[in-house]
């Protein structure tokens, strides 16, 4: 193993960081309650809850990618629901046929697109998430590289 690949590419400290664990560090959440008397001419109790999440601006910028996703099945769903609830309301079988040839046939072809195009996305995001587990930061010069531990 070269002792220098865990060192900042610029400015050679051993001072860095992966974006993973900068991301990781860098987020947290809080609660906080309250509690409260207030004494006077009407004995008043009060009570508060908060809550939320924060993130550092560094560790907002060292974030992994995110997975996108095409499309949807509802819409597939929801024509072939009209087409069957049509035609069973006009009480003809050949209808129903032909809804379901009208219909299912084009959204055959949109779903096909679909898992074509999430199957693109998700070599994408393999490569984006790989290259982004490899992410360094140095926190001296602020240098951001990439480790390949395979050079």
């Amino acid at each position: 193993m070269n002792k220098n690949l865990y060192r900042c590419s610029k400015c050679g400290s051993d001072n860095i960081q992966s974006y993973e664990a900068i991301y990781n560090g860098g987020k947290s959440a809080q609660t906080s309650r309250t509690d409260g008397i207030s004494v006077g001419s009407d004995w008043s109790v009060g009570h508060a809850t908060t809550s939320g999440n924060s993130i550092t601006h560094l560790a907002k910028t060292c974030a992994p990618p995110v997975k996108e996703i095409y499309g949807g099945c509802g819409v597939f769903i929801f024509y072939l629901i009209l087409a069957i609830v049509v035609g069973a309301a006009l009480f003809a079988i050949q209808l129903i046929v032909a809804s379901l040839i009208v219909i299912v046939f084009p959204l055959y072809k949109w779903a096909k697109k679909i898992t074509g195009v999430n199957a693109e996305r998700d070599v994408e995001f393999s490569k984006a998430y790989t290259q982004w587990k490899r992410s360094y930061y140095c926190h001296r010069c602020g240098n951001r590289f990439i480790i390949n531990e395979n050079s």
